[in-house]
Order: structure tokens, then C-alpha cells, then sequence
């Protein structure tokens, strides 16, 4: 009992922390007129977001500059365990992450409430029954190398492109927010708006699709457990 009221007290204090540092120096850098360099760094993880064959939504943390804030793309840890499942590596690290990851989207979603007999939960299910054949060799053996492309190309469809996991240690320790792309458009998740709530660390969503140069993006800020829309329109040509 003592302990929750503690982590509550100390939750209502980053609560406090976070509404400040939004209000006076997040929220301004992403509404109105973007500057050209907010616009420039946006283009810049957008062409990386839509290259050909990436899968996995960008993501990272945000600095402040001398003048601006700036934007750091940080690799989703991930995405190296997949690719190194691809290239034949079923030891017990990379299936044991592959299992860790999968599993914990599949709980966050139904933190999120999303029903047992919904596609991408029945999808999870079935990805981590798959997973856990590779803890026996005997299992592991039977499968060949297109079965094992086929699942990661499940993998990345069902996992990768909703999931981060951040090496924490490659970020700056003054980081202000986390940001990542919804590369098809979306608004923020429940599952984003949940994390929130945990943490009090603000997150700037990028949503745009392909053609965002022709149709536009939307900015969102996560915070203070909702999110608000703080910029639609078209971004400018890059400067140089």
C-alpha cells in the first residue's frame, strides 16, 4: 500500500514535469508554422520510413538545440534479432527475444482491450506458439529455411511494425520526448496512450502514408495520458 502511494506521488511529480515542458517547449515546435528545420529532419525520417523493403515504424528520442529541438532516429533493437533470424540463427538469445517481444505486444494489447478472437491477436498467438518451437532442436530442425522466411515475414508484418525496443543507452540522458512514424496513417494508438500513462514521457507520433509529400502529415503529442493533433498539412520542399 505504502509503496503505491509512493509510485503514485512520484508519477503526479513527472505528471507536473511533463505538462510544463509540453507547454513551453514541445508543443510549439510541432503546431503552426513548422520551421524549416523541424521540416527538414521530418522529411528526413519519412524518406527513411518509406524506403523499399523497411519494415518497423522509425522511432527515437528528441533533444533540445541551441535553437530548435532534434530529432534522433534510434534502430529498434528488434530488427536485429529478425535479421539475424533470417540469415539461419536460431540460437536461444535471438528466439528468446523474438518469444519476449511478441508476447509482450500481445499483453499490451489486451491491456488495450483488443478482443481474443481479433486477426492481430489470433495472429500473436499463433506467431508465439511458432516461436517457442525453436526452444527444441527436435522442432527446430523440421523447419526449412522458406518456412523460416515465411515466419519472419509474419514476424515482421504482426510484431515489428508495432513494436520498439530501444537500446536505452544509446540515447542522450537529456532526451525531452520519444517520437515514432504511423507509416499508414493512423492516429495514435490506445496501446501508445496506455504507455503514457505509465511513465508521464511525452511522444510525438508521425502519421503519413507513401504519398505523404502529395497528401500531407499529422503530428500528434501523447501526453498527460491523451493525445492532441497539433499539425496537419503539407510539408514544405527541403531546404538546404
Amino acid at each position: 500500500m505504502v509503496e503505491e502511494e509512493e509510485r503514485k506521488a512520484a508519477l503526479d511529480v513527472l505528471r507536473k514535469v511533463e505538462k510544463r515542458l509540453v507547454a513551453e517547449k514541445l508543443r510549439p515546435y510541432f503546431s503552426g508554422d513548422l520551421s524549416d528545420h523541424i521540416q527538414n529532419q521530418l522529411h528526413f525520417i519519412l524518406d527513411t520510413q518509406f524506403q523499399e523493403g523497411k519494415y518497423g515504424e522509425i522511432g527515437g528520442y528528441i533533444v533540445s538545440s541551441e535553437d530548435s529541438l532534434e530529432l534522433k532516429i534510434v534502430e529498434n533493437e528488434l530488427c536485429k534479432y529478425v535479421r539475424k533470424f533470417e540469415e539461419g540463427d536460431t540460437s536461444r538469445e535471438v528466439i528468446t527475444e523474438l518469444y519476449r517481444s511478441a508476447d509482450a505486444l500481445k499483453q499490451l494489447h489486451k491491456t488495450s482491450n483488443f478482443p481474443e478472437e481479433s486477426f492481430p491477436m489470433q495472429m500473436l498467438s499463433a506467431i508465439c506458439d511458432l516461436t517457442e518451437q525453436y526452444f527444441f532442436p527436435e522442432k527446430a530442425n523440421n523447419q526449412d529455411d522458406d518456412y523460416r522466411k515465411k515466419f519472419a515475414h509474419w514476424y515482421k508484418q504482426y510484431v515489428l511494425d508495432y513494436f520498439h525496443v530501444y537500446n536505452t543507452k544509446q540515447f542522450d540522458p537529456h532526451y525531452l520526448m520519444l517520437f515514432h512514424v504511423h507509416q499508414n496513417g493512423t492516429e495514435p494508438s490506445l496501446t501508445d496512450i496506455i504507455t503514457n500513462t505509465k511513465g508521464a514521457v511525452p511522444h510525438l507520433v508521425i502519421s503519413a502514408k507513401h504519398d505523404y509529400l502529395q497528401e500531407g502529415i499529422k503530428l500528434y503529442m501523447i501526453h498527460s495520458g491523451a493525445s492532441e493533433l497539433l499539425y496537419q498539412g503539407l510539408l514544405q520542399p527541403k531546404k538546404q
